[in-house]
């Protein structure tokens, strides 16, 4: 269960000063550093004077890190970094449990890490934003959903309906298609969506009035559809496709908060009957209903009531381990939009061409990847950073080869292509300009 960024650059790390950066980020994010201590009433997070492991040039990085060797929390903390230059050429690695921190608690410490090896190099003292480790006691209280009565009630009516939905329906998951795949050479798959074609995609979403994320959704869950469809043996109505999308559940009282989770999950779930009509006539219907349901999730901030469900499921006993079975598919994927996260940095980075200098490096690539769970078995992932789009996906590699991955990622594009060439006789002017990038 963690949660994975990839950053490129142009330019070779310099060893000393990036240790020493990296110490310096550590002592600021509290749990990045612990471990969890076990207690007979709770469990508990001790911080730890050694830092976490650097690996610097390692041998056996690219292997090692596709295999994703599990962490124990119980005797080490939750984050590993992997260091390797070659050629005038630098890429770093980083991985982070997912209980101690999620995509943009990750993002902090990165930034925070950047920022002070940028001084270093600079000789300057890096204007890092403050921290309250008092904030992290309260990471589990969620604010913004006041409102008149109205509002509360509508916003418990469409908790329960989610919920009733969750209950009725099931998750059909993306089936096996080996019994011993084989390793994987590396953890995750990516690729580039280039900036015309980026620009195509918005303006295909404004024209009905959503976002590229629902766009984006509704191709992947089509796409879904299609991979599960032929193992099917029988057709039920109860049969559905449902996809977690994540949400940031921050907010203003946040903002000295150093690396945590504070995610909540919404669920997006279509019946595999009607995801066929999409392709057959009714695709603007389908991210219509899909961006209504996703505003609503996050005007009423939804996701939020999941996590106070896992509450009350851990306070009965028995039941968190009843609702975290093997055995149960609690979604068929994963779909997470991080948008460019060098947007949330506060730190104030030269530039060149559009792209972030840190000392005396240039940043060219940025991937993200979230973490899987048994039964869920694919994560499709995008970020943007340079007018581009990565897209990246996971897979679980103990029932699916890489080559069939690989397979449905182009299968995907070529979904994004299909949708373009549509659309390319109603193009609006050139110099108009493109919808924002929203984000999840």
């Amino acid at each position: 269960m963690s949660c994975t960024a990839e950053f490129g650059f142009e330019g070779e790390v310099r060893r000393r000063e990036f240790e020493l950066a990296f110490e310096q980020a550590i002592a600021r994010h509290r749990l990045v550093r612990s471990v969890v201590a076990l207690r007979r009433r709770r469990d508990r997070w001790e911080p730890q004077s050694a830092l976490p492991p650097l690996y610097w040039n390692h041998p056996d990085a690219q292997r090692e890190f596709a295999a994703a060797k599990p962490f124990d929390l119980t005797v080490e903390s939750g984050a590993r970094v992997w260091v390797n230059v070659e050629a005038g050429n630098s890429a770093l690695r980083f991985d982070f449990h997912h209980a101690c921190c999620d995509a943009a608690g990750g993002m902090a410490f990165i930034e925070d890490l950047f920022a002070i090896y940028d001084g270093l190099l600079n000789d300057q003292t890096p204007q890092l934003k403050a921290l309250d480790d008092a904030r992290l006691l309260k990471r589990g209280k969620m604010s913004g959903v006041s409102g008149s009565l109205a509002f509360c009630l509508f916003r418990k009516y469409l908790d329960f309906k989610k919920s009733l939905r969750l209950l009725v329906t099931k998750a059909v998951p993306i089936p096996a298609n080996s019994a011993k795949p084989r390793p994987w050479k590396d953890r995750f798959i990516t690729r580039i969506v280039p900036e015309s074609d980026l620009v195509a995609l918005r303006y295909l979403a404004s024209d009905v009035g959503a976002s590229l994320n629902d766009l984006m959704l509704v191709e992947f869950m089509c796409l879904l559809r299609d991979w599960i469809e032929p193992t099917r043996n029988a057709s039920s109505i109860r049969d559905h496709v449902r996809v977690i999308a994540p949400m940031n559940l921050r907010d203003r009282d946040d903002m000295k908060l150093s690396a945590a989770n504070k995610i909540g999950f919404g669920f997006v779930s279509r019946a595999i009957r009607r995801l066929q009509e999409a392709d057959c006539g009714g695709w603007h219907e389908a991210i219509a209903d899909v961006n209504q349901e996703m505003e609503q999730a996050v005007r009423f901030r939804l996701p939020g009531q999941f996590l106070k469900k896992l509450a009350i499921a851990r306070a009965v006993p028995g039941w968190m381990q009843r609702c975290l079975s093997a055995e149960r598919c609690w979604a068929t994927a994963i779909l997470t939009q991080l948008g460019d996260p060098t947007r949330r940095f506060q730190t104030k980075f030269k530039r060149q061409q559009g792209r972030i200098l840190v000392g005396n490096l240039l940043l060219s690539k940025i991937v993200s990847c979230a973490p899987l769970r048994p039964m869920t078995r694919a994560l499709l992932s995008m970020n943007t950073y340079g007018n581009e789009m990565t897209l990246t996906m996971r897979c679980d590699p103990t029932c699916i080869d890489q080559e069939v991955a690989e397979a449905k990622m182009d299968e995907f594009l070529a979904r994004l292509q299909a949708r373009i060439a549509m659309r390319k006789e109603l193009a609006p002017a050139a110099n108009s300009a493109p919808p924002a990038l929203a984000e999840l």
